[in-house]
């Protein structure tokens, strides 16, 4: 999703991406940030980030600690659906699929990704 803001002190339109995480079909906010930087238009002014999924490689802690308790899906299932979306296993290294790869996040807008906790005892 897209928000048209208008700059009325630099006369310029603005735009703000924002993407519920749990639809697939549609590139993550960041993806669409990193191809509107190397495309080199259109500036975008800020990134909102609801659950982002950025590393499908699906090893960092939260992933390893808490998928599949607390209501929400194990890592098998996972994979499952991103063997669903993917068309190879070696996808989930590029930059378009997990942007925190990326190895240059330079010129990037800000990101906000909303934090949420939860009780694991």
């Amino acid at each position: 999703m897209v928000d048209r803001v208008a700059d009325t002190t630099a006369g310029e339109v603005r735009l703000r991406i924002y993407r519920p995480e749990a639809a697939l079909a549609s590139e993550p906010a960041p993806v669409v940030a990193l191809r509107a930087r190397d495309a080199g238009a259109p500036r975008i002014g800020f990134q909102l980030l609801i659950y982002p999924d950025l590393d499908f490689r699906r090893e960092n802690d939260s992933i390893t600690r808490f998928a599949g308790r607390f209501g929400n899906i194990e890592r098998e299932a996972q994979f499952w659906f991103m063997d669903h979306y993917l068309e190879t296993p070696e996808q989930r290294l590029d930059p378009r699929v997990s942007p925190l790869l990326e190895p240059d996040l330079s010129g990037l807008p800000p990101a906000w990704p909303p934090r949420c906790g939860a009780t694991t005892e």
